[in-house]
């Protein structure tokens, strides 16, 4: 499994007091003899690519962040 982490931000316009910010994670694993009818591979890769994404997001933001959005 990879993943690519994107973290974007753009200054604020004179006057304001926020900022936009992109956090993108993809997580993608590469499989060359994966099939489409596997079924149970597929649910455990999908479960093991949200597992890895939520370990790199919130390894990635502060508790004090994560109380903005709750």
């Amino acid at each position: 499994m990879s993943s690519n982490v994107t973290l974007m931000s753009e200054a604020s316009s004179p006057g304001r007091h926020e900022a936009a910010i992109v956090f993108d994670i993809d997580c993608f694993v590469q499989e060359d003899d994966l099939v489409a009818d596997d079924d149970q591979r597929i649910i455990d890769h999908f479960g093991n690519l949200r597992d890895m994404k939520n370990r790199i997001f919130f390894k990635s933001v502060t508790q004090k962040a994560l109380e903005r959005f709750a």
